[in-house]
């Protein structure tokens, strides 16, 4: 029992290695759970989820839509053999479907739909995520110029290349980039802009002079009065590439204030030196408290008590 709870500890904080993965999912309590919400959600299943074999024909007519007919034949039986190993990885790291066409010759644009987030690599091996219903344009001679324009929101994590600035683009503004991990939020009356790894230079039409941010450093644009504001952010909560607010080394007392602002609840910790302890893992934004509550008090051995006026005491 010690050694499942040491594992299950170690999930929550997301380190598991491949053998205690494995070691995990064969224990008896996980087998019964994984085989009980397999049953129970099977029909949702099929529903409700994608259809992998579905992508991967698209996949491959797309691959294959200007060979000729012999061509499709040979592909075909390789296709055949090979539909039911790859078709469950792309259901897996499918994140959106992206739809790029060709403007005016020179450009290309990539648009994530209405309702579903993202990723897309560029020529210069850059990763751009691109939240629900944005978009970004880029040259077809990229690698000769890397320019991006953003309409939207994305998380851009850019390689560095000498001699060969990263730029991102819209309408009044500009970022150019060092080869780092940032974020731009747009909207029609402000611009977010997040650093999280490397160097940035914000730029802008009223500006005098460009802004270098730093690691962990947020600018705020607005767009109608031109006004700057810079701020130190916490890198290490919400990311909404995986709707998961992450947390490393973060200490019990802050953590619990964080859960009693995002649940609207009053949490107390008895043992005010468990509020110097540190918690290391990840929370998903549809977590139900209750969920949340069971997880605390698995990774700190604590128990829960709910009293009057609906305070949840930990001890």
């Amino acid at each position: 029992m010690t050694a499942y709870i040491y594992l299950i500890k170690k999930m929550l904080k997301g380190k598991l290695n491949a053998s205690e993965r494995i070691q995990l999912s064969e224990t008896p309590s996980m087998k019964k759970l994984l085989s009980e919400q397999w049953n129970e959600e099977s029909e949702q299943h099929i529903q409700d989820k994608i259809d992998s074999e579905e992508i991967w024909d698209k996949i491959a007519d797309s691959c294959w839509q200007t060979k000729d007919d012999s061509d499709k034949s040979k592909f075909k039986k390789l296709h055949f053999n090979m539909r039911y190993s790859i078709a469950a990885a792309v259901a897996v790291l499918l994140v959106g479907v992206w739809i790029a066409q060709i403007i005016n010759n020179s450009y290309l644009t990539v648009t994530a739909p209405a309702h579903e987030k993202m990723v897309c690599m560029l020529p210069d091996s850059s990763t751009i995520w691109l939240n629900a219903g944005s978009k970004i344009s880029y040259p077809k001679r990229f690698l000769n110029n890397r320019t991006v324009e953003l309409d939207g929101e994305a998380y851009f994590s850019v390689v560095k290349k000498a001699n060969s600035p990263f730029k991102v683009h819209f309408q009044e503004a500009c970022i150019e980039v060092k080869g780092t991990e940032f974020n731009v939020q747009l909207n029609p009356t402000k611009a977010l802009i997040t650093l999280f790894t490397g160097k940035i230079v914000f730029n802008s039409e009223e500006q005098t002079h460009p802004i270098e941010m730093k690691p962990t450093e947020q600018l705020t644009y607005d767009r109608i009065s031109h006004n700057i504001n810079l701020s130190k952010i916490d890198p290490e909560e919400y990311d909404w590439r995986t709707d998961e607010y992450h947390f490393e080394k973060k200490p019990f007392g802050e953590l619990l204030q964080f859960i009693n602002r995002i649940y609207k609840v009053n949490i107390v910790v008895k043992d005010s030196k468990i509020g110097e302890e540190l918690f290391s893992g990840k929370i998903r934004k549809t977590e139900s408290l209750h969920d949340v509550l069971n997880k605390i008090c698995i990774s700190f051995d604590l128990q829960q008590k709910t009293e009057d006026n609906n305070l949840i005491v930990l001890h």
